[in-house]
């Protein structure tokens, strides 16, 4: 009887510590993966900040070779001025200065894929894939406790 309470006994208890040892394992490897996939604009540089915003606009605009070099130093210099100030306020004025110098650039079918992207980007729902990401843990998680 009392090995039978006793075996019972360390089977709960065992079962109790392979659950938490897993949350724990799941929430950490989690936070590490989340961590490591991005890059903070905090960290960069101005002139990595440059490249990176360039290239993408290389990428969908098809900018030629002189386009992206004037939309590099385009980029550079507002880089740079966000790292003197980045008030909501003066960043939105500075957004604002920045896309019409760039718009000034391009042709016609780049002004309208420009302004088609500049519209998707506040319109799509952002942290949509995160939410998944977390909800479907939540419910992994559920299926053990």
């Amino acid at each position: 009887m009392i090995d039978l309470f006793v075996s019972k006994f360390f089977r709960t208890e065992m079962k109790s510590f392979i659950k938490i040892f897993f949350t724990l394992f799941l929430f950490l490897t989690t936070c590490n993966y989340s961590d490591a996939q991005s890059v903070s604009v905090a960290t960069r540089t101005p002139e990595q900040e440059a490249k990176m915003q360039t290239e993408k606009m290389k990428r969908d605009l098809k900018l030629s070779k002189e386009q992206v070099r004037k939309v590099y130093k385009i980029n550079l210099k507002y880089a740079k001025l966000r790292r003197i100030s980045n008030t909501r306020k003066e960043a939105i004025k500075r957004i604002k200065k920045k896309n019409d110098e760039i718009f000034k650039l391009l042709t016609k079918e780049q002004q309208k894929i420009f302004l088609e992207k500049k519209r998707n980007r506040y319109h799509k729902p952002k942290h949509r894939k995160k939410s998944l990401k977390r909800s479907n843990a939540r419910n992994f998680l559920l299926l053990f406790l």
